[in-house]
């Protein structure tokens, strides 16, 4: 076909192979055999651009590309009711597949890309969707690979009909590669396992999300992350209703930090095995989890329940955040080490307007009713009678007696066997930080 035109090639076999060789085509058309194999090649001898790929009546297609130069489409259609399966593969150096249109496949049923030479990537939907309906899709593998020029991009999938059959995800990357998956709306779902693993320095996978916000996949039974140092696995969301385990291991860089991660559950956090850094937000959490760290460099923020943390002994750099929430629960926090940890606290909820208080900015103040600021060490002083407080006792902690709730803690200290009296009197609005206990936990 000259430049500009249309091609259309009908009653293919599956021992034919298509190459696509034109310099640019107008839209290209081919029609197969009932359930026949489709192999197509672009870029053979130069660079392919094509307004459009359209692919009927073939039960599975396999696009590679060869030659050492990219090819462009636009638009990709596969049949709507034949294909099943689809492979797409970037195995020649320089030989790159960039898809800008929609990819569609609406009822396709396993997806495996693959970019194994230099300079040779995959993008499909750049600027559009991939898969807007997967109601059929089982499974989504990448796996790059090749050198840092060798990425597999593609765009979310599922938003016109969700890929609620989807089972596995399974993504490598290595040789520097990244592979960026769009967000997945797989509403409905029961996945068995996400596996992602970033095996050379340099290559980073990121998971736009894993489910979309008010789509709750309904269960993930493994989600794993193995990361080698210098490479990054990244799961950018998470909305599931329930999550068996998330599993980082390796000396890497693990993240799954996004801050409306909808998860009813979440049975267990396993990081024990990563040395690396690892970055987990649980704030939208629906319920308690326990939380095993490593000994990297580990931050976690708490759900609003009773979570369980525990810490690598005597090993790790470990940030844990208590949940924003007023409705927060006790943590507990297990190999704690005195005198090596510490507990810091951040006081700039407690100080925002009307946070406590309507229409009241508190002001945390010392036992001579200075300000504490915004940064600094806390002193500890015990209590454990009458006391009149002195300048630097900042946290004031009840001892030898339990307190059902606060306004027994008031009462002690106001009339009872914990009476406070200030160095200096305190003006209105003035805060003072009191710990006591219920004999149980800790307040």
């Amino acid at each position: 076909a000259g430049a500009g035109i249309a091609a259309t090639v009908n009653n293919i076999a599956s021992s034919q192979r298509i190459d696509l060789e034109d310099t640019h085509l107008d839209g290209v058309t081919l029609d197969y055999a009932a359930d026949a194999t489709a192999n197509i090649q672009t870029g053979v001898s130069t660079a392919i651009t094509t307004d459009a790929l359209t692919v009927t009546d073939a039960q599975t297609v396999n696009i590679t590309t060869a030659g050492g130069a990219d090819s462009a489409f636009d638009a990709v259609t596969l049949d709507a009711t034949d294909t099943d399966f689809l492979t797409v593969t970037a195995g020649v150096a320089a030989s790159g597949l960039t898809a800008t249109g929609a990819f569609a496949a609406d009822d396709v049923q396993t997806v495996e890309l693959t970019t194994s030479a230099t300079n040779a990537h995959i993008s499909l939907g750049a600027g559009s969707t991939f898969l807007t309906a997967a109601d059929k899709l089982t499974s989504i593998t990448a796996t790059a690979g090749g050198d840092d020029s060798s990425d597999i991009t593609v765009t979310a999938s599922g938003a016109g009909a969700a890929a609620a059959a989807l089972t596995t995800v399974t993504v490598t990357a290595a040789d520097g590669a990244d592979v960026t998956i769009g967000a997945i709306d797989a509403e409905g779902a029961s996945l068995t396992s996400v596996s992602l693993t970033a095996s050379t320095t340099g290559s980073v996978i990121t998971m736009s999300g894993l489910g979309l916000d008010g789509s709750n996949i309904t269960s993930i039974a493994a989600i794993t992350g193995t990361a080698v140092s210098g490479a990054t696995v990244d799961i950018e969301n998470i909305e599931a209703t329930t999550v068996g385990q998330l599993t980082f291991s390796g000396a890497g860089t693990f993240r799954a930090d996004g801050t409306d991660m909808d998860i009813t559950t979440l049975e267990m956090i396993n990081a024990q095995n990563a040395t690396g850094s690892v970055t987990i937000v649980m704030e939208a959490l629906g319920s308690a989890t326990i939380v095993n760290l490593g000994s990297g460099t580990n931050s976690y923020l708490a759900s609003t329940f009773a979570d369980t943390i525990n810490l690598a002994s005597g090993a790790g750099t470990d940030t844990i955040i208590q949940n924003p929430s007023s409705s927060q629960n006790v943590i507990t926090v297990n190999n704690f080490t005195s005198g090596t940890d510490q507990i810091r606290l951040d006081d700039s909820e407690l100080s925002t307007a009307g946070a406590l208080i309507a229409g009241a900015t508190l002001d945390l103040v010392d036992g001579n009713s200075a300000s504490q600021g915004t940064a600094g060490n806390m002193n500890l002083k015990e209590l454990t009678a009458d006391t009149t407080l002195a300048a630097g006792d900042d946290v004031v902690i009840l001892v030898g007696a339990t307190f059902a709730d606060t306004d027994a803690v008031e009462t002690a200290m106001e009339t009872g066997a914990y009476e406070i009296t200030m160095a200096t009197a305190s003006a209105q609005n003035d805060a003072l930080f009191v710990v006591y206990s219920d004999g149980t936990d800790a307040y």
